[in-house]
């Protein structure tokens, strides 16, 4: 039952009870049913606005997934995957994207392995200290 419906129906209860009209008890309820309708015709013109504004963003939406398509734009993009560097395990054949950052820049011992097989992909400084991946003369 929709709000209209509802005060509707308190009308029609109210007006069963038979008050005089001049009492204090009738002027009270009608003053609350009166107020219940406005309040009723108010959300009415709210949800119909909110309807609008559901529609528009809906369009705005579409617009913008048109425009991502044509500028090639893909949400799940990252900047940062450029950066990445793919390890092939060497037991599975697994390609696995490994930030160099924590190949090169680690001060821990670590150790990198598949994502699939578990096979070890790198293991502590294998690089030796000091090795920098852009210097061309190491």
């Amino acid at each position: 039952m929709s709000a209209k419906e509802k005060v509707a129906y308190l009308s029609g209860l109210v007006d069963g009870l038979d008050f005089d009209q001049d009492s204090k008890e009738a002027r009270v309820f009608d003053a609350i049913l009166d107020a219940l309708e406005e309040i009723t015709e108010e959300i009415d013109v709210i949800a119909e606005g909110l309807d609008d504004l559901e529609d528009f963003v809906e369009a705005l939406d579409e617009d913008l997934e048109d425009l991502e398509d044509i500028l090639d734009i893909n949400d799940d993009d990252d900047d940062d995957d450029d950066e990445l560097i793919n390890l092939t395990c060497h037991t599975c054949g697994c390609v696995n994207a490994v930030d160099p950052d924590v190949l090169w820049e680690s001060d821990e011992e670590i150790e990198v392995v598949c994502s699939h097989c578990g096979a070890v992909l790198f293991s502590g400084d294998q690089f030796g200290a000091g090795f920098d991946p852009d210097d061309e003369d190491a």
